[in-house]
């Protein structure tokens, strides 16, 4: 990396530090205030333009910084469980919700490109989605989205994991509100859960103990099972716990092809046992 590519790149993360000096202990993590949404879609737009800066070279972002980049990642993980307990909540006001009050939560940019291509994606690797009769979602988080939208179009049964007691209260409440009887939510670490009735099991962005889930997927589901881990791309990993391919290639996952969206911060890998 040359030394004006070098300044550019710090200087945006400099930028970045000085941002986030607003996320003390004691401050707000609800970016329903947008004062703090604000912060965080422009560290967002750093981190693009850090990922452009770099586009060509062989980057390690997560330890460009590390004390940075684990700084970024805790405040990311408490600015999305705070809006997306608040989310809930404020759903579960309403009488009815309904699926497009569901993804119009969504926060990170792409997601929900991510969901409408990944179906026809599976379909394009031999996947034959609408005979999956279970799939689990690991890192579930309090909003349903994923599993809503899959239930929705597969009639699939969809576990959802997820270990923080009052994100899987508040999702099984919203599944129940909104009928979707098919989708049930269970309260645990993914890497203590056994998938031996799982088809395709989906790890989520925010589940930092990603190559664990994977061994555990592996060790406990039946031959053939399929599993999407999502993994932030280039320089978000700078704030998201990004997969170790290497690892999860060690425990004898295949990798079968990778979804990345155009304009999305988040891209899915799919693997097959």
């Amino acid at each position: 990396m040359n030394v004006e590519l070098s300044r550019s790149i710090i200087g945006k993360m400099n930028e970045i530090r000085e941002m986030i000096a607003v996320f003390h202990d004691g401050a707000s993590f609800d970016m329903t205030d947008s004062s703090r949404k604000l912060v965080h879609d422009r560290v967002s737009e750093l981190l693009d333009e850090i990922g452009d800066a770099a586009n060509g070279f062989s980057v390690d972002f997560r330890n460009l910084d590390t004390a940075l980049s684990e700084k970024l990642t805790d405040i990311n993980e408490r600015l999305h469980i705070c809006t997306e307990l608040a989310m809930a909540s404020a759903l579960m006001k309403n009488s009815k919700i309904s699926q497009a009050d569901l993804l119009s939560t969504c926060m990170n940019k792409g997601f929900i490109d991510t969901l409408r291509s990944q179906l026809s994606f599976w379909s394009d690797l031999g996947i034959k989605e609408f005979e999956i009769s279970k799939i689990y979602i690991v890192g579930s988080g309090p909003l349903p989205q994923t599993q809503i939208y899959l239930s929705s179009l597969l009639g699939s049964k969809i576990v959802c994991v997820e270990r923080d007691a009052r994100s899987a209260e508040i999702s099984a409440a919203l599944q129940e509100r909104m009928g979707y009887t098919n989708v049930e939510t269970i309260c645990a670490d993914g890497s203590n859960v056994r998938y031996s009735d799982a088809e395709h099991v989906i790890l989520a962005t925010m589940v930092d103990d990603k190559k664990e889930v994977a061994a555990q997927v592996y060790d406990s589901c039946p031959d053939d099972c399929f599993l999407t881990i999502r993994t932030p791309v280039g320089a978000h990993a700078l704030w998201r716990r990004p997969v170790d391919l290497k690892r999860i290639s060690e425990i004898g996952w295949e990798q079968r092809g990778t979804l990345s969206p155009e304009g999305s911060t988040v891209q899915s890998l799919i693997f097959q046992k």
